[in-house]
């Protein structure tokens, strides 16, 4: 069984049929769409400026708070040079609070910054 021939049609003839002109409601809807479509990807980028701005501060502000903590631990360790000197309870309770600020720092930030996308429906 083999087909039949295909007719060898010139290309020029074969012409797309014509495109329906699109009604009042479909234009209007198509407009509310573009707009919507805009806005949401302006807030994308205004979210993602606003992640970048905000993640900068984060990070200098814990920075700042260890190269803070770093300076008192050091003058407490040279205390013979410096005459600082802080208890073992504050030296302890600086460190201490520090390694907290920066692990919950970071999990805050990090679940913003990159949100679960896990959804589960509730029951």
């Amino acid at each position: 069984m083999s087909s039949p021939p295909l007719p060898k049609l010139p290309i020029d003839s074969i012409k797309a049929p014509p495109l329906v002109k699109p009604s009042r409601r479909v234009r209007k809807l198509t407009e509310l769409e573009e707009d919507i479509y805009r806005v949401h990807t302006e807030g994308v980028a205004q979210d993602i400026r606003e992640r970048k701005t905000y993640a900068k501060r984060i990070f200098l502000i814990t920075v700042s708070w260890l190269i803070g903590l770093a300076a008192v631990v050091a003058l407490d360790g040279w205390r013979t040079f410096t005459h600082f000197q802080a208890s073992e309870r504050i030296i302890l309770a600086l460190i201490t609070s520090a390694t907290i600020e920066v692990i919950g720092l970071f999990v805050i930030v990090t679940r913003y910054l990159f949100p679960s996308t896990n959804t589960r429906p509730k029951r």
